[in-house]
């Protein structure tokens, strides 16, 4: 697949902190809760080695999604966001038509129907 165009290039880039911050903002919260919900049911051995584990998934999802972000890939990152609804509506719709077009093919979908973030 050929480089994405300068121009969505350079809105993906400066799109990556918000999608950043609002992806650990989500995991955060989801962390709080599963602290808050595993810390009356197992013994603190077994919570500390699920929540690890938990974290350590969400660290990879995050490694996927952010590491390596450059414009040979720009395509592939920006599919991955897409697929686990990471972006906005608004931040999906101010990108190209062809740009959605090979973004959605590359995520599996016929469209973006993110939840409210």
């Amino acid at each position: 697949m050929p480089n994405i165009p300068e121009h969505e290039w350079r809105r993906i880039k400066d799109m990556k902190p918000a999608v950043l911050d609002r992806v650990c903002k989500a995991i955060l919260e989801s962390l709080r809760a599963k602290i808050a919900i595993s810390s009356t049911e197992e013994i603190h051995h077994n919570q500390y080695i699920n929540i690890y584990r938990w974290l350590d998934d969400k660290d990879k999802e995050i490694s996927n999604g952010f590491n390596d972000l450059k414009r040979s890939n720009a395509y592939y990152l920006l599919a991955y966001w897409v697929r686990n609804y990471w972006i906005t509506l608004q931040e999906f719709n101010s990108l190209s038509k062809e740009t959605k077009a090979k973004v959605l093919f590359l995520a599996g979908l016929e469209q973006y129907s993110p939840p409210e973030i």
